[in-house]
């Protein structure tokens, strides 16, 4: 939530990153939060510790803070993250596809594998199969599900579906989340103001099921497929070769798309034209041409 922070902790690793290769001293150390506060952390609310701590990154007592302090001058890494994990948090975040790639490593492999063969794609699977009730029903369950785990409930028994989000703590933050959230379990393109634009759990779910029975959901597939080659990409250091190779499939597979497209528009332009009269398709070329209302004159 401070990405002004960020940027300048991107430098400085990049600095402790640069000075490495040259055989330079450097230590980047990324601090998780401490319990005791400082004029950076003493205006988190409740449900700022909430949001944080469903994260899977728990608070450093100052005791544990100054020891691993101490730990990394004896270490020969230039970047490092004193934290404690919570991996019981990272193992639901790997379930929902919602695991940050940094982390991915710290959760077992079918616990990730499980959460790749799930998403958008078998949602909508799942969806095609219900009657109206049923898939309304579904939808509510998992938004809730959602609802809960970014507001750091133990269960999703507590989340009134009619209540709003505002009442039960939503802020931009955890807006953002929960919209992250619900993009990667339904493999929809959902907009970032998801949550002010559908104030409640149920308006939401509505929302949602209006997407799947649109079209948006025979798509999901195919969105979750390009979420997961993006992040491939982004974990994988590729060389000149690799990103060639690459880079001529992703262009083939471009040109399969717009071809599709242009099929697409090409056949409803000939039954738009087959459905207009002479006089009209004359008009239409007029305007074009500039001679409309020439007759008169």
């Amino acid at each position: 939530g401070q990405a002004n922070y960020a940027a300048a902790n991107t430098y400085l690793d990049t600095l402790a990153h640069h000075r490495h290769t040259q055989g330079l001293p450097a230590t980047s150390l990324a601090w998780g939060l401490w319990t005791d506060t400082s004029t950076m952390t003493n205006t988190l609310t409740t449900t700022d510790h909430q949001r944080l701590n469903t994260t899977g990154l728990t608070p450093l007592t100052t005791p544990t803070a100054l020891t691993l302090f101490d730990t990394t001058l004896h270490t020969p890494h230039p970047h490092l993250l004193l934290t404690p994990i919570d991996r019981t948090a990272l193992r639901r975040h790997a379930r929902n596809g919602t695991l940050p790639p940094l982390l991915d490593r710290l959760v077992p492999a079918p616990a990730r594998q499980a959460a790749a063969s799930g998403g958008g794609a078998a949602l909508a699977e799942r969806l095609s199969g219900l009657d109206g009730t049923k898939r309304e029903q579904v939808l509510l369950d998992l938004v809730r599900t959602h609802v809960a785990t970014v507001l750091g409930h133990e269960s999703a028994a507590g989340i009134d579906p009619d209540s709003a989000l505002k009442e039960l703590g939503f802020d931009s933050l955890t807006a953002v989340s929960l919209r992250n959230q619900l993009s990667a379990a339904t493999g929809l393109r959902l907009s970032t103001t998801l949550v002010f634009d559908h104030p409640s759990t149920a308006a939401i779910a509505s929302h949602l099921g209006e997407q799947f029975e649109g079209g948006a959901g025979r798509q999901a597939p195919v969105q979750a497929e390009l979420d997961r080659l993006e992040a491939a990409v982004a974990a994988t250091d590729l060389d000149d070769a690799g990103r060639e190779r690459l880079g001529a499939r992703l262009q083939a597979l471009l040109l399969r798309v717009t071809e599709t497209r242009g099929a697409a528009t090409a056949a409803t332009e000939d039954d738009d034209l087959a459905s207009v009269t002479d006089n009209e398709l004359f008009d239409v070329l007029d305007q074009e041409l500039g001679l409309s209302g020439l007759e008169d004159r």
